[in-house]
């Protein structure tokens, strides 16, 4: 598995760049559909409206958050960098250092301002559905389905938990982002010597011959066959 160089994560960037702006538009162009449906059908079509108006807006925070104009501070940066590296990042810390904080800082962001966006939602769609089940009410019912608040119930569950993964207390954050950089330092360390032990690993079909010092030193096969009275021997794999 081979590093991507500066240039490849830059090119990678544009590219997710172009993917949201083209995600936008999308979701931007369904909403304004909507809003046209709602005139003709009437208020049936408020929960499709708040799905797309949600995801609209969670688009329009990617594309805000994956543009370059876009920093954290130096000290919130630093504080990341010591978390994933350790406190001598400084020693050792490239691009691809750089790039992986950047990336957990912007996902971390990004999944905050969605929770709201997603509170927001919850709130649209629930408020959406009442009117709708109560227009819909037979006179002499005075509370919506059980079924409605059982969708609200779990939501609001799922709601909770989002809340959690992207608002943890700041000791939380520190051990899952030092959990996280461990993993990726073990990986990488059992990359590389998966590529060390194929470097080392004798070539299939090459041919070696014991040299002066008793070590096995490989022999291009051109030699061997200008010169076969050589002394060699094929390697073991």
């Amino acid at each position: 598995m081979e590093q991507l160089s500066a240039y490849e994560i830059a090119q990678q960037r544009i590219e997710q760049l172009g993917r949201h702006r083209g995600r936008l538009l999308m979701w931007s162009l369904l909403t304004v559909s909507c809003f046209s449906i709602i005139s003709i059908i009437g208020n049936c079509a408020l929960p499709f409206l708040c799905v797309t108006l949600a995801f609209t807006l969670r688009h329009a925070v990617e594309l805000r958050y994956s543009s370059a104009r876009w920093k954290p501070s130096q000290q919130r940066l630093e504080e990341q960098m010591t978390w994933l590296f350790g406190e001598r990042w400084q020693d050792s810390a490239g691009v691809h250092e750089y790039s992986l904080a950047l990336e957990r800082i912007l996902k971390l962001q990004k999944g905050r301002i969605e929770f709201f966006l997603h509170l927001a939602l919850f709130v649209g769609v629930t408020l959406s559905l009442l009117v709708l089940v109560n227009s819909s009410m037979e006179p002499g019912y005075e509370y919506p389905p059980i079924g409605l608040f059982a969708f609200a119930l779990i939501w609001l569950i799922v709601l909770a938990l989002h809340a959690n993964s992207v608002f943890p207390m700041r000791k939380n954050l520190m051990l899952r982002e030092q959990e996280a950089g461990r993993a990726i330092q073990e990986e990488l360390a059992h990359l590389q010597n998966i590529k060390r032990k194929n470097d080392d690993k004798l070539k299939r079909d090459a041919y070696y011959q014991i040299g002066d010092d008793g070590e096995l030193i490989e022999v291009e096969q051109k030699r061997l066959r200008a010169n076969p009275g050589e002394n060699r021997q094929q390697s073991t794999e």
